[in-house]
């Protein structure tokens, strides 16, 4: 059976029909999607009710066991089961009496989403922006002459280029002058003009003296990458406190970003300067001569960016990518972190806040520091910070406050960063004000204690492999870190009796050594830290080795000799007794 989808002129509608029925078997009508179930042996014929051919600019994609036609028109109709079904085919007509046939044997290139392209026919220029968002495609539809099952296409292509002529050349072979005419022979341009969405970057010429008259065109393949490059010199920011160029890396707070860039070499006819977000294009930048603009306005907060930039020509082969510039977008002005916002040291252990006590302050997010000052932070009751106060920062989130002489902070006092004073790297500026409140207790925890560990502060291969529990007692409540090696494990001690305890696993245990130290330190819950308090052991495990010597000088009369035996061992060892020895053949 064959199936012909015809389209009327008048509402551009694919009716899907059996040949030499007159029953329809389904209708799709500009932009739907029609789903028809194919069994084996089944074989259908597309046209278009008026002309004998199919609508112009369709891809066939192998999509799971479907064969999807993709028009431009935004028309889609799916042959199910066609890759299942044994035999099956379908007929492309083409106009002028040309045709092309898929076979369900037909599996086309594979793309990375695991689908392929089986075949193409229509305006290079039309096909490829139906891909515009798909480089993988694009690449395949614009770059691959291999395809093998796009018989007379490819074919042509391969065989006949190199004895394709120009206007006014010799003539071709007479071999390639009889492929083209089996082929070509009256088929129309625009027929003609759809073999460069195979990538081929096709030329029509005739293959015959003069290079003119009616005589089968020959093909030649457009596969020359450009030699123009292109590269981005310059992201600029134009928006909120800081702008100007970019570096790559950084953050932005512009959601529009303009990019330029330098162009080496000269674009020939039909070349751009394609612009692209990792691997989907945006657009095509505005040439200038050498150089090239390009505006991203599509950018929205936490967006991560890679731009790079192509030559891309009229059938779809482009340049090598220039260097990628990344940055992130970010549009969220500044608060205070949610966790550990601010810290106090009580430098003297007086309990009290006096001079060279530190107050830290940490914002969610890395800060401007150029405009976050000691004047921006004013305290409640209109307290002070003292005399000779100093400020630092301490990382691009955190910074410091060391109290001066004759200071009158005082426990829950709050300090406010009025609205508008401080921004972030990305130049957002805090739209409220931002609070930080100080702890009522400043006294820092006990010390903590450490127990002995592995019961001798010695860590054997035993007690390695099974995993060696640090344990102690510290503040009720408090977070403990405790430090082994250059590992951190972090517990909560008991709210009751502060007792803590944690299992470091084998792989973070050191190696062997003579002198590790673990290091314990509580944090309790208003932020202060006590002192650190340490515990040096062992880690050995390897089985010591021993040798043995005998006082005598030979063995000849060792039977009725006195012998004396010395056990040298490779390292110290405890627990050794006569017991532990047991003579054999004596």
């Amino acid at each position: 059976m064959k199936t012909a989808i015809e389209m009327p002129s008048a509402n551009v509608i694919k009716t899907v029909q059996a040949v030499g029925s007159k029953g329809s078997l389904g209708e799709a009508t500009t932009g739907s999607h029609t789903k028809i179930s194919v069994k084996a042996g089944e074989k259908f014929h597309l046209k278009k009710v008026g002309r004998d051919s199919i609508a112009d600019d369709v891809i066939a994609i192998k999509a799971g066991d479907a064969l999807s036609l993709q028009y431009a028109d935004g028309t889609q109709i799916s042959l199910e089961g066609f890759y299942t079904s044994q035999g099956a085919e379908i007929e492309l007509s083409l106009g002028d009496g040309a045709s092309h046939t898929i076979e369900s044997s037909d599996t086309g290139i594979t793309l990375s989403d695991g689908s392929s392209l089986v075949y193409s026919q229509g305006n290079t220029t039309t096909l490829m922006g139906m891909v515009s968002q798909n480089e993988t495609l694009q690449t395949a539809l614009a770059n691959n002459t291999s395809l093998a099952h796009l018989d007379h296409y490819a074919e042509l292509a391969t065989g006949v280029a190199t004895d394709a002529v120009a206007g006014g050349a010799a003539a071709g072979t007479a071999a390639t002058a009889e492929t083209a005419g089996g082929f070509f022979a009256g088929m129309s341009t625009g027929a003609m003009v759809g073999l460069g969405a195979l990538g081929v970057g096709v030329v029509a010429v005739a293959a015959g003296s003069g290079g003119g008259g009616d005589t089968a065109p020959v093909v030649v393949a457009d596969t020359t990458l450009p030699t123009a490059t292109a590269a981005i010199t310059t992201v600029t920011d134009n928006v909120g406190t800081i702008t100007g160029a970019l570096v790559s890396g950084e953050v932005t707070d512009d959601t529009s970003l303009a990019l330029s860039g330098t162009i080496t070499g000269t674009l020939g006819a039909g070349e751009v300067v394609a612009v692209y977000d990792g691997m989907t294009k945006l657009g095509n930048a505005t040439v200038s001569g050498s150089t090239w603009t390009y505006t991203d306005s599509t950018l929205v907060n936490d967006d991560h960016v890679s731009y790079t930039v192509k030559v891309v020509d009229a059938a779809g082969n482009a340049s090598v990518a220039s260097s990628a510039f990344t940055t992130v977008i970010d549009t969220v002005a500044p608060i205070a972190a949610a966790t550990g916002a601010i810290a106090v040291v009580d430098a003297d252990s007086s309990t009290t806040y006096s001079a060279g006590d530190t107050i830290t302050i940490k914002f969610s997010e890395a800060m401007d520091s150029a405009t976050v000052a000691l004047s921006d932070l004013v305290l409640s009751a209109g307290h002070t910070f003292g005399t000779g106060a100093t400020f630092s920062a301490v990382d691009s989130t955190s910074f410091r406050v060391t109290l001066g002489s004759s200071t009158t902070v005082a426990a829950s006092d709050t300090i406010t960063i009025s609205a508008g004073n401080v921004a972030d790297v990305a130049g957002n500026i805090n739209a409220s004000p931002i609070v930080f409140m100080l702890p009522t207790d400043i006294i820092p925890p006990a010390t903590p204690t450490i127990s002995t560990v592995a019961g001798d502060n010695i860590i054997n291969a035993t007690e390695k492999t099974a995993g060696v529990a640090i344990a102690g007692v510290a503040e009720a409540g408090s977070s403990v870190a405790v430090i082994l090696g250059s590992i951190t494990q972090t517990v909560t001690a008991d709210v009751t009796t502060g007792a803590y305890t944690t299992t470091f696993a084998t792989a973070n245990i050191p190696a062997d050594t003579a002198s590790t130290s673990i290091s314990v330190t509580a944090t309790d819950v208003s932020g202060n830290v006590s002192t650190t308090a340490t515990q040096t052991v062992t880690i050995d495990t390897v089985v010591p080795t021993v040798t043995v010597t005998d006082n005598l000088a030979t063995t000849a009369n060792a039977a009725t000799t006195s012998i004396a035996y010395t056990y040298t061992f490779s390292e110290a060892v405890t627990g050794l007794a006569i017991g532990d020895f047991t003579a054999t053949n004596g």
